[in-house]
């Protein structure tokens, strides 16, 4: 079996999933460059993404074109089933890490439009940073995407001491920002031995 399909034949064959894509610069950063990056570095294996919508629903698929890679979604709302991967873990995200056999197991995790959106207060985030830093294996890629504004405001600062800044897959800077109207940024953090 071939190890990775080449990136365009995968958005060929994944065109009728990603049907609810949403038409946004922020989007088109993410599933365009970013998870375009992410599909060529062979070193992740385990990913999780948190937070399972309607328009990231093909998300996980991009990765079944790739030999040996598990994808892993959690979202506490069980209507969420639906959109996420085979292996789904219907809960919040800051409660993963009371699992000892997920801590240090994933390669890359991303949290995309949560935080204001479900991962809402100033504690909460602190504790999403504290699971993300468990649950990644040293060195590990730790992908935040966030929304400027009163409720997704994320301070790149607060990742706190588990993380050093890393550059945003596809980008050579540890912060990419969209021009939509949004304003929705993305940060990389590389947890630290």
């Amino acid at each position: 079996m071939m190890a990775r399909l080449p990136w365009p034949l995968v958005r060929l064959l994944l065109r009728p999933a990603a049907k609810h894509r949403m038409p946004t610069d922020d989007r088109r950063i993410l599933e365009d460059v970013i998870l375009r990056d992410i599909y060529g570095q062979a070193a992740i294996r385990r990913m999780l993404f948190v937070g399972c919508h309607q328009y990231s629903r093909w998300y996980p698929g991009i990765f079944r074109f790739r030999s040996r890679t598990r994808i892993e979604t959690v979202d506490p709302d069980p209507d969420s089933r639906i959109f996420g991967a085979s292996v789904h873990h219907p809960m919040p995200f800051q409660h993963l890490e009371r699992d000892d056999a997920l801590r240090d197991q994933f390669d890359f995790i991303m949290i995309n439009g949560v935080f204001g959106y479900g991962i809402n207060s100033d504690a909460d985030k602190r504790s999403a940073l504290d699971a993300a830093s468990r649950l990644l294996r040293s060195d590990g890629l730790f992908l935040v995407g966030y929304r400027a504004g009163p409720y997704g405001d994320f301070d790149v600062r607060a990742a706190g001491p588990h993380f050093a800044e890393a550059a945003v897959p596809g980008f050579a800077t540890p912060l990419v920002s969209s021009s939509h109207s949004n304003h929705h940024s993305f940060a990389a953090f590389r947890r630290k031995p």
